[in-house]
């Protein structure tokens, strides 16, 4: 029983990330937003829990319900959507496919850099987060980020 005092125990982080990992992993996310809710402060702005908010997040924008195999048919078919482009990338990242994922948000800031109010280039930061800050996939897109923003 997880209880309102035992989150504040410095011992027990390591059983409520443990916990908050073993709920995304299962894609139970009301019940992973509830336990990343009681977390303590200095525990939630860890790196690891960022990871595993970043993945709630791109996992619930998933559940849309909208396939990955329908969003790619939706942009065949109208290649300059970007608000398509940007829910296949988001679907991608849910799925662990980053790489492709980030693709998509490249190109969505060639063709418009404020798009959604910064969210490209926003989702791509979260994405580095998700594969490793310092991963090769991370540093190959930053570059790559940095170049088209500079």
């Amino acid at each position: 029983m997880w209880t309102a005092g035992s989150e504040k125990d410095p011992k027990q982080s390591a059983a409520w990330t443990g916990r908050l990992r073993i709920l995304v992993q299962k894609k139970h996310l009301e019940e992973a937003e509830a336990v990343y809710r009681r977390l303590p402060a200095e525990l939630a702005i860890s790196d690891e829990v960022k990871v595993l908010q970043n993945r709630i997040e791109f996992l619930r924008l998933q559940k849309s319900g909208v396939t990955v195999e329908a969003l790619k048919k939706r942009l065949e078919t109208s290649p300059q959507d970007l608000e398509t482009r940007y829910e296949l990338a988001c679907a991608l990242a849910a799925h662990q496919q980053y790489r492709e994922a980030l693709e998509k948000l490249l190109t969505i800031l060639r063709k418009d850099r404020h798009f959604k109010q910064d969210a490209a280039r926003q989702t791509m930061l979260k994405i580095f987060e998700l594969a490793g800050v310092r991963s090769p996939l991370a540093e190959e897109y930053r570059e790559k980020l940095a170049r088209l923003i500079f």
